[in-house]
């Protein structure tokens, strides 16, 4: 069966018709350019659907020039430019009104994408897309510092979207251990725009400390299975990867690319990538049941943790310390364990040590663990259609929940000792886990 436009930007985790090939579920406060130039006006925001939203800008881009440039690291087929002043792309974020005791919501256009840490300097990746009735849609990713708003890293890209001519587009990005990532993917159709008659993928990574320059390509590959990148960590000597479902991939600075499942019959589904030293990977394993596993370089993977009739899920870590929920009881019909329980313990480079249950927890969501917390979406128990961010104190167990009415609670980026950034469907919020109610 040959392999489709529509069915490649699908594989890719595009979606169709859209600028951002993330799973977004945003469908709340609208995306907008804050006016001025791009400027930030410090003008507040409201809650969503506010009539109090500033008009699109006619410009996506501030009134300096950015000075777009085609990067050497990238082939020029691919029509991506990375910008010499990211400070001028889009403007700095802030977080305003107030959505209860330490909580702030996102006030600023663009979409606050993924957040991690490098060198202990929480770096956000925020995306914004051209104005609307712009002649050629375009997207901008940008990489600021979390707590100064100091744009570090920015580049552009076509709008992924099926067209007559060859797409290539950024699929996956990562920040740690002083450096930056992306995963870029070009595709080329036949003049149907029916079969993918040639296919790549790029691993780029630049240094922190020496932003636009430092931008070089770590690995090229031209086989179809390469393109999907799902998760991205770094060290300081590796980028590792999820491919596709089943594929873990550590990609090194001297080009080397390794599977660590190469010649295994695992090919169960893989989540929640994490890593430590340099080339110790941890993922969950989704089968029959699932387990943490872990793999060393090029070493077949190991299971470190299972749960005897049950479901270990929910890996987090902040690369000493992980967190973990054990889950027993599935409900095929209600879709939820009978029970739920958190994890923590640390790694000695032998496997982890110290394991302890934390408490009892509400529902099963992926969640964030950091400064002492762990935090995750949870059910509410008085809305079945509505859900909560649950918060609990790794030491003692001690639970705090945030209700974002009217949007329910999504998922949760990081979680710090005085902060934590969360999503809703459509909207972010900034939290300070010091301001909530523990009991």
């Amino acid at each position: 069966m040959p392999l489709t436009r529509w069915s490649a930007l699908a594989a890719l985790g595009f979606v169709v018709l859209s600028c951002d090939p993330w799973e977004s579920e945003d469908a709340g406060l609208e995306d907008v350019w804050v006016p001025d130039g791009g400027r930030d006006t410090g003008r507040a925001l409201d809650a969503p659907g506010s009539s109090d939203v500033p008009p699109r800008s006619d410009s996506p881009v501030a009134a300096d020039d950015p000075e777009w440039f085609h990067p050497p690291a990238l082939p020029d087929e691919c029509a991506i430019e990375v910008a010499t002043h990211a400070d001028r792309v889009m403007p700095v974020g802030t977080w305003v009104a107030d959505c209860g005791a330490g909580c702030r919501r996102w006030g600023n256009i663009g979409n606050l994408v993924h957040l991690d840490e490098s060198d202990h300097v929480p770096i956000m990746v925020v995306i914004g897309d051209s104005p609307e009735g712009a002649e050629e849609q375009t997207r901008y990713i940008v990489f600021s510092e979390f707590d100064t708003g100091r744009a570090l890293f920015a580049l552009r890209d076509r709008a992924l979207t099926p067209s007559d001519e060859p797409l290539c587009g950024v699929t996956d990005w990562g920040v740690g251990s002083g450096g930056l990532a992306v995963s870029v993917a070009f595709l080329d159709y036949d003049v149907t725009g029916d079969v993918l008659e040639r296919s790549w993928m790029r691993v780029l990574r630049a240094d922190i400390e020496a932003l636009p320059e430092s931008l070089r390509s770590l690995v090229h590959r031209d086989d179809w299975e390469s393109l999907r990148s799902r998760e991205m960590r770094l060290t300081e000597t590796h980028v590792g990867l999820l491919f596709g479902a089943s594929l873990p991939v550590l990609v090194g600075s001297d080009g080397t690319f390794v599977r660590p499942t190469f010649g295994t019959s695992d090919t169960t589904s893989k989540v929640n990538l994490v890593m430590t030293g340099e080339t110790e990977m941890f993922w969950e394993s989704w089968d029959v049941t699932k387990v943490l596993s872990r793999s060393i370089g090029d070493a077949p993977p190991e299971v470190i943790r299972a749960v005897a009739g049950g479901d270990v899920r929910g890996l987090s870590s902040d690369g000493i310390d992980f967190t973990w929920l054990e889950a027993r009881g599935w409900d095929e019909d209600a879709l939820r364990y009978d029970s739920v329980s958190l994890w923590t313990g640390s790694y000695d480079g032998a496997g982890l040590v110290g394991a302890r249950r934390v408490s009892e927890v509400q529902g099963h969501a992926d969640g964030a663990m950091g400064g002492g917390y762990y935090a995750h979406p949870e059910p509410d128990p008085g809305d079945p259609t509505h859900s909560l961010f649950g918060f609990y104190g790794l030491a003692d167990g001690a639970r705090a929940v945030i209700d974002p009415s009217p949007l329910p609670a999504a998922r949760v980026f990081w979680v710090s000792e005085d902060d934590a950034v969360a999503e809703s469907l459509g909207q972010r919020y900034r939290i300070d886990p010091r301001e909530l109610r523990f009991e």
